[in-house]
């Protein structure tokens, strides 16, 4: 199955009574709820964006058409939730082959959720997905071909919760460490949460990073060097996920690793950068930036591989914009030193470090090796 047969319907008809204010138009991060949840599906490769307007739908249409999503109107949304998943339906052709259903109030959700959920479904044959938090199901399931019929059948009064009853025996839990598929916001006092979450762990998009560089007048080689360690590290990331389970932050990962060397060429750049960034809101990038140059954890045979491991490993790899040996990054340094043994040892145990990284991925990959992994497109 590709992403291209998946889409994802966005419900966003609702009155938002509870919240006193209509949610889809809410600010988070900057932008309006509606956008942060399109943004989430399209970060994942989910091209097919689909939301379900009812209720003040002309203040919503001009936002939607700028996203470039699909609006389709739900003129019984006053039927409730279950109309707008029945009108988003009759939209489906016959190639789709399963949907994210997302209410338009759970906008935390990571794009590495939806990474996750599309690897169980490819490795399975079950026909609903759940994202589950600490054993707790939450959104947006993934519900594929064989469950449309029986949604269809049903009139506007109908519950797809218990629709989806039907296919217990054929559904999946998928663990995800994310909180955000529990976190819907009804009442103001959810919004404030969820507010206070996304302070929390912020992360920039891609066109936050531009207008970093620019603020920060960042070279354009600079810039290259951090976009070539982001791809390789998303591609290391991606495969972790998928082959061996791991629950890497994909979008924490693409951030540093073109942010990683913001302060390049002023003193201690990595705690210089981490301090900007820290400054900027976004302190869960600045702690990856902070250990770039410099992993204060050992990271042996038993310690998991995170984030910080991948930034540190490429940035090591990737000589400007290519990719090269760990030796020959640290060559220079070695020559540089020579006559200052401390500043050696601290060098040798950078490279160190980074061999023993890359052959640990390389084990958990099943790869000969990870400078020709890379390499292929």
């Amino acid at each position: 199955m590709s992403k291209e047969k998946l889409a994802a319907l966005i419900l966003a008809a609702g009155y938002s009574s509870r919240m006193g204010e209509f949610k889809p138009l809410l600010p988070l991060n900057g932008e309006p709820v509606i956008a942060r949840t399109v943004s989430c599906f399209r970060a994942a490769g989910i091209t097919d964006v689909r939301v379900v307007a009812g209720y003040r739908a002309n203040d919503l249409l001009p936002l939607l058409n700028r996203l470039g999503v699909k609006t389709i109107i739900n003129e019984k949304f006053d039927c409730g939730m279950f109309s707008s998943v029945l009108t988003g339906l009759q939209t489906f052709d016959s190639e789709l082959e399963g949907f994210f259903l997302m209410p338009g109030d759970i906008p935390r959700v990571k794009s590495q959720t939806i990474e996750t959920l599309i690897a169980k479904y490819k490795q399975s044959d079950y026909r609903v997905f759940y994202p589950t938090y600490q054993g707790r199901r939450g959104h947006p399931p993934l519900i594929t071909r064989p469950c449309f019929s029986r949604i269809s059948a049903q009139d506007y009064s109908g519950n797809l919760r218990l629709v989806l009853q039907e296919f217990e025996n054929e559904s999946c839990d998928v663990e995800c460490t994310d909180e955000g598929v529990l976190m819907d916001m009804d009442t103001p006092e959810d919004y404030q949460k969820i507010i206070g979450a996304a302070l929390k762990n912020k992360i920039p998009t891609v066109s936050d990073c531009q207008r970093l560089f620019s603020r920060y007048q960042v070279p354009e080689g600079i810039m290259r060097h951090g976009r070539a360690v982001a791809d390789g590290a998303q591609k290391i990331a991606r495969h972790l996920n998928e082959r061996r389970g791991f629950m890497l932050d994909i979008e924490l990962i693409t951030a540093a690793g073109l942010l990683h060397d913001i302060a390049k060429g002023q003193p201690n750049h990595a705690q210089k950068g981490a301090a900007i960034l820290v400054e900027e809101g976004f302190p869960a990038v600045a702690q990856v930036v902070e250990a770039h140059m410099d992993l204060s954890i050992d990271y042996g045979k038993d310690h998991p591989i995170d984030e910080k491991a991948i930034i540190y490993l490429v940035d090591k790899i990737i000589h400007q914009e290519d990719i090269g040996s760990i030796e020959g990054r640290f060559s220079k340094a070695f020559e540089k030193y020579a006559d200052n043994e401390e500043i050696l040892q601290n060098i040798k145990k950078r490279q160190e470090q980074a061999l023993f990284l890359k052959e640990r991925i390389e084990d958990l990959l099943d790869i000969e090796n990870l400078y020709s992994f890379l390499a292929k497109k």
